[in-house]
């Protein structure tokens, strides 16, 4: 898994943290508007998101 600044963090799972893994019922916005906040700001995967990137800067609001 590439990181920031092309760092490399390694996670080992056990299968007893497996059994006991869960995935929520819905998605969280505050987590949705912060990962997609992040994820603008993030120039390293320019050609994937710059259409999406364009596309919800244009429809922020402009200062003041």
């Amino acid at each position: 898994m590439q990181t920031h600044r092309g760092r490399m963090l390694r996670i080992d799972f056990t299968a007893e943290d497996l059994n006991r893994f869960r995935v929520a019922g819905q998605p969280d916005p505050l987590w949705e508007t912060v990962l997609s906040l992040m994820r603008l700001q993030d120039r390293s995967a320019a050609l994937v998101f710059d259409p999406w990137r364009r596309e919800v800067r244009a429809g922020l609001p402009g200062p003041g």
